[in-house]
């Protein structure tokens, strides 16, 4: 188990590993590029649009996953599978959804949750966080409801759910 703070995370990702991608496959990616600066400017246009927004901010600095966001972007710009272990209640799965859909502009998500009420509620989170509704940029997808539109980029999925669209696609093509 990792204690919550950010100096004991563990980040490890492909790119580090003896089966990372070749280079020709990461030269192709680097239109999808995470980018803290796409990230602040992100960031910003929620603080003009949406008073509320920066009080949601400020709490949202104070997870120790924010003392990690430029590692965390450099382990991503390396590789597309980066592992991320921290204690519950860090911003695993809260705020490194965001940090990805904010840095990449064109990035579409999956992010796993074992159980239906962890998708339906971080979903709902998330979408509360940027200051927005469920079912825009953000959505979920659980047995028997889905709450998703054309403009979703991140979508909270229960583990069953991921492994059907790994079994009908095994690419995840649009993902």
């Amino acid at each position: 188990r990792l204690p919550a703070s950010p100096a004991r995370w563990s980040l490890t990702s492909a790119a580090t590993s003896s089966r990372a991608r070749p280079p020709a496959a990461q030269t192709s990616q680097q239109a999808t590029q995470p980018q803290r600066g796409a990230l602040e400017a992100a960031e910003a246009t929620r603080l003009k649009a949406a008073s509320a927004y920066a009080s949601l901010q400020a709490s949202r600095r104070k997870l120790p996953c924010w003392a990690k966001l430029d590692e965390m972007l450099a382990a991503f710009r390396r590789s597309r599978v980066v592992l991320i272990a921290g204690e519950t209640g860090c911003g695993k799965s809260t705020q490194v959804p965001q940090f990805l859909l904010d840095s990449i502009p064109n990035a579409k998500l999956l992010v796993t949750q074992p159980r239906r009420i962890a998708a339906v509620s971080l979903a709902e989170r998330v979408a509360q966080e940027r200051c927005e509704k469920v079912g825009g940029a953000v959505g979920y997808a659980i047995h028997m409801d889905r709450k998703v539109s054309q403009e979703t980029r991140c979508t909270f999925v229960t583990t069953g759910v991921f492994r059907r669209k790994l079994l009908s696609d095994g690419a995840l093509r649009g993902v």
